[in-house]
């Protein structure tokens, strides 16, 4: 076999290309960051949603109350039901707002408006990117309980490239304790202060704020998964036995099409519950669950994908915007693995018609369509 040795030149040459190659990435890096930063600049007087209310609420009440108050107030519809590390960030930003716009943290029924509150809301955003992306996993799930949708999937990885890495049983021990202890951290920081203060009892409050079952199977705007093909069907028999005149009398008419998230019964089919729809979920973790034996997982974005997905298809009471949790893993995956690139793209231009409703001002109509049909472009047989 003949051995091919480089040149001092040509070493020279390939040095000389990574450096390149690295400040060119670089470069694309901060031009990206730049783009996204100046978009959200010009989008800052664009239509806001009832979140905008949401979030001011959510200052008045932890502005406003006591601690041991923040999850039992129901001044406003808007109750607070994000987790507590969620909570302390919302305390914090009120602690900014009140030197801003005290008059926005005043705790009503009704909603507040100003220009002033809209730039604060928009810019405190801005500002937080940053720290949003250096999170750790358990400080996420604590400001966002959604993210128990990639659970699954770092419970995989951890296990088989930690846990399970060597066949030392001293090993398993020592890694064990270690990763119980950054585990339990995050948690003690976020609910530690609410025990210590308000005791045990406060649990079972916060438990019932972040998994409310009253709100239903499906969203008032359904999320494109599993059950709404199921509403759809029970919709479609109670059309049809309707039509037929075979429709029993002490039948109602479905509740799930009126817009309000509310829990319901189905019309014609079994209804769903929350223990039924964990059940499926788990059945489509089974893939996932199943690589536990493997001795290497390398692929994590792939299960950070796989995880999202089958929270979102089968999951109780799916946000629309939960698809989210689906793309942005994808797109580490297609960027790095072009076999999935196919897939990406159909999957990224649906979710993103899937959001559509959600934006439906003249001005947002020109942004939302525009990209996702410069998506659709590359589609075609050679991808």
């Amino acid at each position: 076999m003949t051995i091919h040795l480089l040149s001092p030149k040509d070493q020279r040459k390939d040095s000389e290309s990574l450096v390149y190659l690295k400040q060119f990435r670089n470069e694309c890096f901060l031009y990206c960051c730049a783009a996204v930063f100046t978009i959200k600049f010009l989008l800052i007087p664009c239509y806001h949603s009832t979140d905008f209310e949401v979030h001011r609420n959510w200052m008045a009440i932890t502005h406003t109350l006591p601690i041991c108050s923040w999850y039992y107030d129901d001044t406003s519809q808007w109750t607070l039901d994000y987790p507590p590390f969620f909570a302390f960030f919302e305390y914090f930003l009120s602690q900014v707002a009140s030197k801003i716009i005290p008059s926005a943290l005043v705790l009503q029924k009704g909603a507040y408006f100003s220009t002033e509150l809209l730039y604060f809301q928009r810019f405190s955003v801005i500002a937080t990117d940053v720290f949003y992306g250096a999170l750790t996993y358990c400080i996420l799930l604590n400001m966002k309980h959604i993210y128990l949708y990639y659970a699954p999937a770092y419970v995989v990885y951890y296990a088989v490239n930690y846990l399970f890495s060597s066949s030392s049983g001293k090993a398993f021990i020592v890694n064990s304790a270690k990763l119980i202890a950054v585990l339990i951290l995050p948690f003690t920081l976020s609910f530690g202060p609410f025990i210590y203060l308000c005791g045990l009892d406060i649990l079972k409050q916060i438990w019932r704020r972040l998994f409310p079952f009253e709100r239903g199977l499906t969203h008032a705007y359904w999320a494109p998964n599993l059950w709404a093909f199921y509403n759809f069907a029970d919709w479609y028999f109670y059309q049809v036995l309707k039509w037929t005149k075979r429709l029993p009398s002490n039948v109602q008419s479905p509740a799930y099409i009126s817009g309000l998230v509310q829990e319901f019964r189905h019309s014609i089919l079994p209804s769903v519950s929350p223990i039924g729809t964990l059940l499926m979920t788990l059945v489509l973790l089974l893939p996932i669950i199943s690589l536990i034996r493997t001795r290497h997982l390398k692929n994590f974005p792939l299960l950070l994908t796989l995880s999202a997905f089958a929270f979102f298809l089968a999951g109780y009471h799916v946000h629309e915007k939960a698809v989210i949790l689906i793309t942005v893993p994808y797109t580490v995956l297609a960027s790095s693995d072009h076999r999935f690139l196919p897939s990406f793209m159909m999957l990224s231009v649906v979710a993103n018609v899937s959001l559509f409703p959600l934006f439906f001002t003249p001005f947002e109509n020109i942004l939302k369509v525009y990209p996702s049909a410069l998506k659709m472009l590359p589609f075609d047989e050679e991808l």
